[in-house]
């Protein structure tokens, strides 16, 4: 019972101190409006989703306390939107063989995914002792539940993508359809059954690794706190 306890207490879940909080979101408030100032000078498209990541920045860092989010947390959410917003630079061209660059961002977004819910439904536990027990005994179930809402949350995405083409047109960006929206190894009709296809599957292996690092690093380390 006590190694149970033990094996699933993460600590008191530290939230940031002002000062980390504040450096961290000067650090990436600077990168995101350099983003931001080269997609305005170069008329991109791209400055809509810089500007984005501006705002969902400061939403972060107005509501950490209110979603319990720790350092860790908002550093890995902020590298998922800095994979993504690369495409400012013509990352989203690039291409290794039947991997493209595409392929990454939906990998790196879904473990922070996973991770961050994760981290929800480990403090919601923690506040109930008893609920400890019930977490161990079912911890696989947990895991699986947790991959499939972080997967749930993909597909989301995809069909976000989908509505920006259909509605939307060709373009750059998250709600346009252009470079980074194809399978590298076939044309037409099934390029678009490719692309959708491998980034369902490199979400699914990027929310396992989220949910069972998550698990087998944080929950199984209790001394860990950031």
């Amino acid at each position: 019972m006590l190694k149970k306890q033990y094996t699933f207490m993460i600590g008191k879940h530290k939230l940031m101190k002002p000062w980390e909080k504040w450096s961290l979101f000067a650090i990436f408030f600077l990168i995101y409006f350099v983003f931001w100032s080269y997609s305005f000078m170069t008329g991109s498209q791209w400055i809509i989703d810089n500007s984005i990541a501006l705002f969902t920045l400061i939403l972060l860092i107005l509501f950490s306390n209110v979603l319990k989010l720790k350092k860790t947390g908002f550093i890995l959410l902020n590298l998922a939107l800095l994979t993504h917003n690369l495409g400012t630079f013509g990352y989203y061209s690039l291409t290794w063989k039947f991997l493209a660059y595409d392929n990454l961002v939906h990998f790196i977004s879904l473990i922070v995914i996973a991770y961050i819910t994760f981290n929800i439904v480990s403090i919601r536990f923690y506040k109930v002792p008893n609920n400890r027990d019930i977490f161990e005994e079912n911890k696989y179930l947990f895991i699986i539940l947790v991959m499939c809402a972080a997967i749930s949350l993909s597909v989301l995405l995809e069909l976000v993508e989908f509505g920006g083409y259909y509605y939307l047109g060709e373009g750059e960006g998250l709600l346009l359809a252009g470079v980074g929206d194809s399978d590298p190894m076939n044309n037409g009709i099934r390029d678009q059954y490719g692309d959708t296809m491998s980034d369902l599957i490199v979400n699914i292996f990027g929310a396992f690794i989220g949910a069972f690092g998550y698990y087998y690093f944080r929950i199984r380390n209790p001394y860990l706190t950031h």
